[in-house]
């Protein structure tokens, strides 16, 4: 029996270690700039929700922030992502890895969706330089939305 249980020990500590030093995510913040916003956020919630989010790119514990989330103006979002200015980019930057109620660490990026001309999704990975842009429509929001996630950036 002491044999049993110290095998037992034994496997349950180094499962333990196994998730010891590791992240869930990613957290990310939503933004929608379009001119209704309403049919698009419904389009991401039916997404988000379904067995192919799951088997994509929302299966490790990723959580997309669409309502309690940080403000962010829309000039330092246009500005950073739009516009892809440097220092627009660090300030957006250093706001996402701001502490915001339970995330001490901050966020780990913003997926921005416009329609100004044409739909887009635009999105920043918190301390990244590079801003990654994806044509879009109004059909197609969902399909788009897992190839400009964020990647973790936030330490285990």
């Amino acid at each position: 029996m002491k044999k049993h249980l110290a095998l037992l020990v034994g496997l349950s500590m180094s499962c333990a270690g196994a998730l010891a030093g590791s992240v869930e995510g990613p957290y990310v913040i939503w933004y929608n700039m379009a001119a209704r916003p309403a049919l698009v956020d419904q389009q991401v919630r039916q997404y988000l929700n379904s067995q192919a989010a799951k088997d994509n790119c929302f299966d490790n514990g990723a959580i997309m922030f669409m309502r309690d989330k940080p403000a962010i103006p829309a000039e330092l979002i246009a500005a950073a992502l739009y516009r892809k200015e440097q220092a627009a980019i660090k300030r957006l930057s250093a706001l996402l890895k701001k502490p915001f109620k339970d995330m001490d660490e901050g966020f780990d990026g913003i997926v921005v969706y416009a329609d100004n001309g044409k739909a887009r999704l635009y999105s920043l990975t918190t301390g990244a330089r590079k801003v990654v842009k994806r044509d879009t429509g109004m059909t197609n929001v969902a399909d788009a939305l897992c190839s400009v996630m964020p990647m973790i950036t936030r330490a285990p």
